[in-house]
């Protein structure tokens, strides 16, 4: 059995509780199983044995990635700039999971029909109101696809119970192109952008055109 780690004192306080009336630095010396060497380390908050902090810790290699759609600590003010800055077309941009994470290709297609948003409208001719119904329909559309189980186009995607999700039973234009739109009859398009198959109504989501947004 490896020898308990004892506790001794730092030889100077540095930490940020110096200037309280009793200060609870402590530095831990641990005695490794496997080595006998040993270090002192101070602890984050300064605090015997550290207090541990409420903020929520994640591994450097996905801090890149942004909060979800859906995540309530969402900086929602944030996510519309970011939505709203470049020249990308607009779907690229709602799968850049590095401003909103886990909208996937096909709750993008989803939420710009349902938000009546071309898929090829470009981030920076969407204005903030546009850019809002954006949200609350990918937000919407997430929703409605996790009470539904999930979206389950092939045997590989189903639930710890080899059960399938029933939202692409629902799905307005994904994996549509060709058939009616449930909104307006007209047949839906299909074209790859981006490297991804997208769907939209080319009639209930117009082409953006800067003559006709400059007529408003």
């Amino acid at each position: 059995m490896p020898p308990r780690p004892t506790r001794t004192a730092a030889p100077a306080c540095t930490c940020p509780a110096q200037g309280r009336t009793s200060c609870w630095t402590s530095w831990i010396s641990a005695r490794s199983a496997i080595s006998t060497s040993r270090s002192l380390r101070p602890t984050d908050d300064g605090f015997a044995g550290g207090q541990g902090s409420a903020d929520a810790l994640i591994p450097a290699s996905v801090t890149h990635i942004g909060r979800d759609a859906l995540d309530p600590d969402l900086d929602v003010p944030a996510a519309l700039r970011a939505w709203r800055r470049g020249t990308r077309g607009i779907k690229q941009v709602l799968l850049d999971q590095t401003l909103v994470s886990g909208i996937g290709n096909i709750y993008a297609d989803e939420a710009m029909w349902r938000a009546r948003v071309h898929p090829e409208r470009p981030a920076r001719a969407t204005s903030v109101a546009t850019a809002s119904a954006l949200l609350e329909a990918t937000q919407a559309v997430m929703r409605d696809a996790l009470a539904q189980g999930g979206t389950s186009l092939d045997a590989l995607y189903v639930n710890v119970n080899g059960q399938s999700g029933y939202f692409a039973r629902g799905l307005e234009a994904y994996g549509r192109g060709g058939e009616p739109c449930g909104r307006c009859g007209n047949l839906l398009s299909r074209a790859t952008i981006g490297g991804r198959a997208s769907h939209w109504c080319g009639r209930c989501q117009r082409r953006y055109s800067p003559r006709r947004a400059a007529v408003r």
